[in-house]
C-alpha cells in the first residue's frame, strides 16, 4: 500500500502521520488545535518541511496564542472590530483573545480535536478530525460541529476541508480560515512570490477593512518579497489556477483555496524567516462588513477547502 496513516500519543493528544512511501512527501498533524505541524517534501536526498512548526505539542500550546502559527480560525478570522457584532438589533461581545482593543482570530484556534475517521490505500491518506464548539464564549452563543479533513495525495499535496454543521436554533453568522507560516530557508526577502490578485482589501490604521477594495498589482507577477512589510488581503477570482505561488531555491509552494474561500491573507513578521499566508472564506471583520460572510442555518452545513502543493527541481 502506496499510502499510509500512523499515530503518536503526546501531552494527552495526538499525532497523526501521513505518509505517500513512493515520494516520501508527508504531512504531519496536530489533535491538538487540528494544526498542520508539517509539511514535507524529499528533496537531494534530504527531508525539507516547508512548513514553519513547532517541536512538539507541549510547544505549540505554549507558543499557539504568540503568532497564532498554523491556528484554525473559527468561527469569524483574524480581527473582529472591537470584538462586537450585531444581529436583528442585538449586540454580541466576544470575549477571547484581544490583540489591543480588537478580538482576533477567532474562538476554537486551541481547541482539542478527537480523531473520527482515518483513511490509507494506494491513492491517498486522510484524516478526519471532530469537535464540537458548545457556545462557551458569550458572544458566540451557538452551537456547530467541525469536520476538518487533511488528505494527501499523490502529486505532492494536501487538500484540508472544514465541514461546519450548524446545531443551533437560529441560522448563525460564520467566517473560516487558516493561519500558516511557511518557511523556504533564508530570509524571506529572497523569497519570491505571486499572487493571482491585483484587488485588495482597505484597511484603516488598526487594520480594520474600510469596506473598500484597492487596485494592488505588487505581486500580480513573479516578484522578490525584497523589504515589503506585509499585511494584505487579496481578493481571488480565479480559482482556476493557484491563488499564491511561492518560491526560493528551486523549492515552489502553490496555494489552491476553493470558491469557497476567496480571500488571501498575507503577513510577513518583523523576524523575516517565514511568511503567513492565510485562505480566508471573508475578510477580517466579516461579521460587521459582510465580506464572505457565511449564514449556515439550522441542521444544515458549509464546508470550506483548500489545497497546498510542493514543487521541487
Amino acid at each position: 500500500m502506496r499510502f499510509k496513516a500512523s499515530t503518536i500519543n503526546q501531552d494527552n493528544e495526538t499525532i497523526i502521520l501521513l505518509t505517500d512511501t513512493a515520494t516520501g512527501c508527508s504531512a504531519e498533524i496536530y489533535t491538538y488545535g487540528a494544526i498542520l505541524n508539517s509539511f514535507s517534501i524529499k528533496t537531494e536526498g534530504k527531508y525539507f518541511n516547508i512548513k514553519d512548526h513547532y517541536s512538539s505539542i507541549t510547544d505549540a500550546k505554549e507558543r499557539l496564542a504568540t503568532w497564532f502559527n498554523s491556528a484554525r480560525l473559527s468561527p469569524f478570522v483574524c480581527r473582529l472590530n472591537h470584538g462586537e457584532y450585531c444581529i436583528e438589533n442585538t449586540v454580541f461581545k466576544i470575549e477571547k483573545f484581544y490583540m489591543g482593543n480588537h478580538a482576533i482570530h477567532g474562538l476554537v484556534y486551541d481547541a482539542s480535536y478527537t480523531i473520527h475517521e482515518t483513511i490509507a490505500n494506494d491513492e491517498m491518506a486522510a484524516v478526519t478530525l471532530y469537535y464540537q464548539y458548545a457556545a462557551t464564549d458569550k458572544g458566540y452563543p451557538f452551537i456547530f460541529d467541525s469536520y476538518i479533513t487533511y488528505t494527501l495525495q499523490k502529486d505532492n499535496s494536501i487538500s484540508i476541508s472544514s465541514k461546519i454543521i450548524n446545531k443551533s436554533d437560529t441560522a448563525i453568522p460564520f467566517s473560516e480560515g487558516w493561519h500558516p507560516y511557511f518557511n523556504l530557508e533564508g530570509d524571506s526577502n529572497d523569497w519570491t512570490m505571486q499572487v493571482n490578485s491585483n484587488t485588495a482589501v482597505e484597511f484603516n490604521t488598526e487594520m480594520i477593512p474600510t469596506g473598500k477594495l484597492k487596485v494592488d498589482n505588487s505581486f500580480i507577477s513573479p516578484t522578490k518579497i525584497g523589504d515589503a512589510h506585509l499585511d494584505n488581503c487579496y481578493f481571488i477570482y480565479d480559482h482556476t489556477t493557484p491563488a499564491c505561488v511561492l518560491s526560493n531555491n528551486g523549492i515552489r509552494l502553490s496555494i489552491f483555496p476553493e470558491e469557497t474561500m476567496p480571500y488571501l491573507q498575507v503577513f510577513t513578521p518583523d523576524h523575516r524567516k517565514s511568511i503567513a499566508i492565510e485562505c480566508l472564506s471573508g475578510t477580517p471583520d466579516s461579521f460587521n462588513n459582510k465580506f464572505g460572510l457565511t449564514w449556515i442555518k439550522p441542521s444544515e452545513s458549509h464546508s470550506f477547502n483548500t489545497r497546498y502543493q510542493i514543487n521541487n527541481k
